[in-house]
C-alpha cells in the first residue's frame, strides 16, 4: 500500500537554518553540492590566462594560434581558449 505523501510546515528562517546547516556539512565533508555543474562547464580563457596556464608569453600564445598549433574561438570580438581544447592540442603536437 502506497502512503500518502507527508508535508513539513516551517517558516522561511527555519527553512533558511536548515539550509545554511546542509552546506556546512558539505563545506566541511568537503563534499561539492553542485557536482554536475561544475564538470560540464568548460573552462574559458583569455590570451593573457591562456599563456599563464601555457607558461608562455601573450604574443606566442597569438603565433601559436595564427600557425595552427591551438585553435581559439572568437567570442564577442574577443579570443577565447577552452583548456580542453589546449590540453589536446599540445598533447597532440608531444606525439
Amino acid at each position: 500500500m502506497e502512503q500518502a505523501p507527508q508535508f513539513i510546515v516551517m517558516t522561511r528562517e527555519e527553512l533558511m537554518g536548515l539550509f545554511e546547516e546542509i552546506m556546512k556539512t558539505f563545506l566541511i565533508k568537503g563534499i561539492n553540492p553542485y557536482p554536475a555543474q561544475t564538470e560540464s562547464k568548460p573552462k574559458v580563457m583569455s590570451r593573457k590566462q591562456a599563456a599563464e596556464f601555457l607558461g608562455v608569453s601573450a604574443n606566442t600564445v597569438t603565433r601559436w594560434n595564427e600557425k595552427g598549433y591551438i585553435m581559439c574561438a572568437k567570442i564577442n570580438g574577443q579570443h577565447r581558449y577552452f583548456e580542453s581544447e589546449l590540453v589536446k592540442q599540445l598533447n597532440k603536437r608531444k606525439s
